[in-house]
């Protein structure tokens, strides 16, 4: 409220006078448009500086001089306050008189903006999200059409003990949750605020449930809507319930590939190309994530090879090799396929650029790479001899590249080699490692 008894709101709006709109050509208006932007961007730019933003606005409030002041530099200084842990007398002064704005004004323009820095900075460690809740509220006669629509669906919207519950359990009863909360007027559920805590709060929620396909599919469905992104901010919090949830059980084949084909297409593998998510998903969910991935890939290597190299039967290398596995022997494993492996891999697997390597030597020649105790092993197709280096050793192949050669590793010295002759083999390679 100003010292006249006039809302700022309205002094900003002031001298703004309204016409018929008279008929123009579409051309012309974008034209307009363009130069109404361009000449917005350039004559009100947004100050950054946050002591020189609250310097101003506290000269404002003092002086009361608003002429030539666009209503985006109060909602510059709105967004910047009330998202503060830290409270000076200065903040408080301009807090107070944004929240008196609030309840004083009639202007839906501003009034939604207000609610969209209620929406942005909303926090269950702010102590201005519930106030600024209260204040909306009770202003909330005067706000736009999306915010009273939003109103109707979620009454307790402004009450931040319990909206975000509110939320989640409205997630969580909707087949198609982004579609949805964008029809009752949240308009960006992936957005920060109030919507990173609603997240959270529907993991919590749904974690219990997440061994049943039904909750692991609502779940996906949440975290990457259809034509949509992928959420990152959060997501690792998915993905430690997702996994966390298979901390005793093991789950079944079809779940268990079902899994690793969904969140290594959303966030990548974890050891290639490491997309930031991994970092906060623990070391233990990480671990049984990529176990699950070594025994899906072993078996996916020798698929391929069963289809594309008929001239040759793999049961006992797979078989070798699968034990090791399941004993728990391989650290790590990577898979590069001939050029015709790839090929199917790449139909077979729309991620099999990322999950797998291609051989560019000897056109018959694939490769599995693992990291076993202090080695790495290569194996590969045909003739070719199991490698066995000292993983400390600068010429041991790198597991997690995106092309391998097959003669460039023949011409290391590893530090045995074996021929794949009767079963002999196998013992060779146990006594080796």
């Amino acid at each position: 409220m100003t010292q006249t008894g006039t809302p700022l709101s309205q002094i900003l709006a002031d001298g703004v006078e309204f016409s018929a709109l008279e008929s123009i050509p579409l051309d012309s208006i974008y034209c307009r448009v363009r130069l109404i932007l361009d000449n917005y961007d350039e004559i009100l730019p947004l100050e950054k500086d946050p002591e020189k933003i609250l310097a101003k606005m506290l000269r404002l409030i003092e002086t009361w001089d608003w002429s030539n002041v666009p209503l985006s530099f109060p909602l510059q200084v709105a967004r910047f306050v009330f998202s503060q842990k830290n409270i000076n007398f200065n903040i408080k002064i301009i807090c107070d008189f944004l929240l008196k704005e609030i309840l004083s004004s009639t202007k839906s323009g501003f009034l939604n903006s207000m609610v969209g820095i209620y929406i942005e900075t909303f926090s269950k460690n702010n102590i201005f999200t519930p106030i600024l809740g209260e204040h909306l509220f009770k202003s909330r006669l005067y706000l736009g059409h999306q915010f009273t629509n939003l109103l109707t669906k979620v009454p307790n919207f402004f009450d931040a003990s319990t909206v975000v519950t509110t939320i989640a359990e409205f997630i969580e009863n909707v087949d198609d949750p982004w579609e949805s909360l964008k029809q009752i007027g949240i308009r960006h559920p992936h957005a920060p605020g109030l919507m990173s805590e609603v997240h959270s709060t529907f993991v919590r929620q749904i974690a219990p449930k997440l061994q049943e396909r039904f909750y692991i599919d609502k779940l996906f469905t949440w975290l990457a809507p259809r034509n949509n992104a992928p959420l990152q901010n959060g997501a690792s919090e998915a993905l430690n319930a997702i996994m966390s949830v298979w901390e005793k059980d093991e789950p079944d084949k079809e779940i268990k590939k079902y899994l690793i084909d969904r969140i290594t297409a959303l966030y990548g593998h974890p050891q290639v190309g490491r997309s930031p998510v991994w970092a906060e998903v623990s070391e233990e969910n990480e671990r049984r994530l990529l176990h699950w991935i070594m025994g899906n890939d072993i078996r996916f290597l020798f698929q391929i090879l069963a289809e594309v190299e008929k001239r040759h039967m793999w049961h006992d290398r797979e078989n070798f090799w699968w034990t090791m596995y399941e004993s728990g022997k391989i650290n790590g494993l990577w898979i590069a396929f001939n050029p015709v492996g790839f090929s199917v891999a790449k139909k077979r697997l729309k991620t099999a650029f990322t999950r797998f390597a291609e051989q560019t030597g000897e056109s018959d020649k694939s490769l599995l790479i693992m990291h076993i105790g202090n080695n790495v092993v290569v194996e590969g197709t045909y003739n070719f001899q199991i490698h066995i280096f000292n993983d400390q050793d600068p010429e041991a192949p790198k597991l997690y590249k995106p092309k391998y050669n097959v003669n460039s590793i023949r011409e290391k010295s590893a530090k045995i080699k074996i021929m794949h002759q009767g079963k002999g083999w196998m013992d060779k390679v146990y006594k080796n490692l």
